[in-house]
């Protein structure tokens, strides 16, 4: 549903508390989670959303092996990331980010974009 992000945001509590009974992975809950607060224009909580760069008319840009460049995660408290990620179920970042970065066919980064008030959530784009 990532064309409808207000279903998303509403979804987001019905997951939650399902997954307080038990019926869902938390994990499952922070990827909505995540997915939420990048439409909202926040920063992650567990750096699972990577974005494509966009060039200025929104084409999606390619290096010149013609490979789609991606964005890092634009993370809230990048230092507590991983221990958010155990609490819901999910393995260390760059454990996610190794496996990302294959898919991807490119270099593994050490740590996503750590989020401060100065910067934008989106990279691309001046607040």
């Amino acid at each position: 549903a990532d064309l409808d992000p207000d279903f998303q945001e509403r979804c987001l509590p019905i997951l939650k508390a399902a997954a307080e009974k038990g019926e869902v992975r938390p994990g499952d809950v922070a990827y909505l989670e995540d997915r939420v607060r990048v439409a909202q224009k926040r920063p992650q909580l567990y750096g699972t959303q990577y974005g494509v760069r966009h060039d200025a008319d929104g084409n999606s840009m390619k290096d010149a092996s013609g490979a789609m460049i991606y964005l890092l995660p634009v993370v809230e408290d990048a230092a507590g990331l991983d221990e958010r990620r155990a609490a819901v179920g999910l393995g260390p970042w760059f454990e996610y980010e190794t496996m990302m970065a294959n898919m991807q066919n490119r270099e593994p980064s050490k740590t996503p974009t750590d989020w401060d008030d100065t910067l934008p959530i989106d990279p691309q784009r001046k607040r």
